[in-house]
């Protein structure tokens, strides 16, 4: 089973800079959730593409994967976590209301440069709209 803590005030302080660096690199600025993962998926097929990044990719995806999280939060109620896996993996993860299913959307936007199968959008949408279901408490880790 994962280790879930809450984020220390540290953890959320660098949360909420990467969101806002995360803004910053996005073609599409709004309050509508679809248009900032839309923006999101923009950036990623950049990098899919080869196109140079602005940054490096490691911060590239932590920044992303903080904007992605922090809309799935907005606008589906679930919430942040620090989460250290069996395998070791640990970071800044997302889990649903009812503690069913969890994302690290940091580790997940890493695999997204490089695998295409992985669609952020995609994802965020199956998620806001109730299709992926797991028994409450868990945390089955997706993406």
């Amino acid at each position: 089973m994962p280790v879930v803590r809450p984020l220390t005030p540290e953890e959320e302080a660098e949360l909420t800079e990467r969101f806002a660096a995360a803004l910053s690199l996005i073609p599409v600025q709004g309050e509508d959730a679809d248009f900032l993962i839309a923006g999101l998926n923009i950036v990623v097929d950049a990098v899919r593409a080869g196109r140079p990044v602005p940054r490096p990719k490691d911060e590239l995806a932590t920044d992303l994967g903080v904007l992605w999280g922090d809309e799935l939060c907005r606008v589906a109620g679930w919430s942040w976590a620090y989460v250290t896996l069996e395998s070791g993996a640990e970071g800044p993860a997302v889990t649903s209301p009812d503690q069913a299913l969890m994302v690290m959307p940091v580790h997940f936007l890493h695999r997204a440069f490089t695998d295409e199968s992985r669609q952020p959008l995609g994802l965020f949408k199956q998620l806001i709209a109730g299709d992926t279901s797991a028994p409450p408490g868990g945390l089955l880790l997706l993406g």
